[in-house]
């Protein structure tokens, strides 16, 4: 993993709840893998997805950016706000071994 954080986006006052602006930036060093998951979650909220999930592709060498995914990035969001944010991610390397690979960070933002 290259990076990951999560900032707090504010309600307004269209928009009740608590979202969280993740960036996460993957890379495939020895070899490349296909995501076939990936669960991003807040330690008091839910998440979700607007598009059903569609496995994505790191190259060997390669990064892989969330943000590639547009409106069907998945996402997480809360009614209060949170201290972090974990993920889940799902995967099966060139060599056909499955994996996987969680990690959590701290929330950041107003």
């Amino acid at each position: 993993m290259t990076s990951f954080t999560a900032t707090l986006l504010p309600p307004t006052p269209t928009r009740q709840l608590y979202y969280y602006d993740v960036a996460l930036r993957l890379s495939a060093t020895s070899s490349g893998a296909t995501i076939s998951g990936l669960v991003l979650r807040v330690n008091n909220g839910d998440s979700d997805y607007d598009c059903p999930w569609e496995t994505q592709r790191i190259v060997r060498g390669g990064q892989w950016d969330l943000m590639s995914m547009g409106y069907c990035r998945p996402y997480t969001y809360s009614k209060s706000p949170g201290s972090q944010v974990a993920l889940d991610i799902t995967y099966v390397d060139d060599e056909g071994h499955s994996g996987s690979l969680s990690a959590t960070t701290p929330v950041t933002g107003p």
